[in-house]
């Protein structure tokens, strides 16, 4: 390209040259006229071509500089295209690089959501939550009824959460005598009902709550339930009225206090006496004496009215909680119901609707709630008479001696009478006898 304008200007110097001396070389040629010389003449010409000269010398010194700068910019033009090649061949190397960055990072994106997505199906759906409430035949404030929240915090806590248990004690959603019906049909989901108010509809619970006379050492009533086979007996029982017996709470004996000293059967049988179904109120009527029921709640004003004389109303200790001290100072023994059994009972729909490790929750933590109650009660019955001795003048009374094969044989004729009520309270019946024999108890 350089060697084609080097041409083109010395063409067009030739050609310019050839112009400015041609008027010249024709003056040189043309035959003067003889004698004649125009010097002047000749001078002006060359004159005027030496300003030609001049001129196109001028022009052609111009258009070397245009070549000159034409060549320049054609220089620049080539280095800046080849720097142009060059960074577009740099920039299309990094757009590779970036192209196969993004694949490496399309990819690891794509296995990350792999990932996420096999975390996300490991992941349990959120834990059902069960929004239960209990009942039992417990007021608040005594120490029965502070029992019962302590298993439903218990139930609560060691579920996580699952079951949310809401304490309600008697007399708020349910009376004392509605309570097995109202959990059997699911008004509450827990219930700690009082056997003696439905031994008519389950004949074995008169059993289950405790017999006169029987055995009164929480181990040996715990040994009885669990492994002499009280408690299958006791499931399919309640099982029958949809409900699933989960365990049971173990208290202290319950003796009949009243509003006039007991010193004989005979005063006892000129009193009437408050109890709930059961054995105690059966063994009372054996010994010949007034029965009423009246509920737990209301057996404080019924004495303070006078209403009834007495009242076997429970442990020394609940009796204690609802200030029968106020009215009674009279303590009878013996204790004529040796111990006292509340079952812990589930609606069997609610049950069945557990996963087992709820299941076993409930029952674990009713175990606790009987082992915390036999720790605190026996200790607290008593404390409790000792205060109720020494400020509100408690009395202990005694039924004589010569009276007590009385009271042995109308204890004997109320588990014969329960036995015989059906084949699975004759069975309960006979495994009693045999683990007292196995004791020594009985002959």
């Amino acid at each position: 390209m350089k060697r084609k304008r080097l041409l083109l200007l010395f063409v067009s110097t030739c050609i310019i040259l050839a112009l400015a001396v041609s008027p010249f070389m024709a003056a040189c040629a043309a035959p003067a006229e003889p004698g004649v010389v125009d010097v002047s003449k000749l001078q002006r010409e060359i004159t005027s071509l030496e300003k030609e000269v001049a001129s196109g010398e001028k022009e052609i010194a111009s258009l070397k500089g245009k070549i000159t700068t034409a060549e320049a910019k054609a220089s620049t033009s080539e280095k800046e295209a080849a720097a142009s090649k060059k960074e577009i061949a740099a920039l299309e190397k990094e757009k590779a690089s970036g192209e196969k960055e993004i694949a490496s990072l399309e990819g690891k994106v794509s296995a990350a959501e792999k990932e996420i997505a096999k975390l996300e199906a490991a992941v349990p759906e959120p834990a059902e939550v069960f929004e239960w409430s209990m009942t039992g035949w417990a007021t608040k404030g005594i120490s029965s009824g502070v029992g019962m929240a302590e298993f439903c915090d218990m139930v609560t806590l060691m579920s996580g959460g699952r079951i949310d248990l809401l304490t309600t004690y008697e007399g708020e959603v349910l009376m004392e005598d509605e309570q097995l019906d109202g959990v059997a049909t699911g008004v509450c989901e827990v219930g700690y009902p009082w056997p003696g108010t439905y031994g008519g509809r389950i004949p074995e619970a008169f059993i289950e709550t405790g017999l006169p006379l029987s055995l009164s050492i929480p181990s040996e009533i715990q040994t009885l339930f669990w492994r002499k086979g009280w408690v299958d007996i006791l499931k399919e029982a309640y099982g029958a009225n949809n409900l699933y017996y989960a365990g049971f709470i173990v208290q202290a004996p319950v003796p009949i206090v009243s509003t006039v000293p007991i010193n004989s059967l005979a005063d006892l049988r000129e009193l009437k006496v408050r109890s709930v179904g059961g054995p105690p109120a059966e063994v009372i009527v054996e010994l010949g004496a007034g029965y009423t029921y009246v509920s737990f709640g209301e057996v404080y004003m019924a004495l303070m009215m006078g209403t009834i004389d007495a009242a076997a109303a429970g442990s020394i200790m609940e009796e204690y909680d609802i200030k029968l001290y106020e009215s009674c100072p009279y303590y009878l023994r013996p204790d004529l119901v040796s111990n006292q059994v509340g079952p812990v009972v589930v609606n069997m729909d609610a049950w069945d609707s557990l996963t087992p490790d709820l299941q076993e929750i409930i029952v674990s933590s009713a175990k606790v709630w009987a082992r915390n109650i036999e720790m605190r009660e026996w200790e607290a019955c008593i404390t409790c008479w000792v205060d109720w001795e020494a400020n509100w003048d408690g009395e202990k009374c005694y039924i004589p001696d010569s009276e007590l094969p009385e009271v042995y044989d109308a204890a004997a004729r109320v588990w014969e009478t329960y036995g015989a009520a059906t084949p699975a309270c004759g069975e309960m019946i006979d495994i009693l006898k045999d683990y007292m024999r196995d004791l020594g108890y009985l002959e």
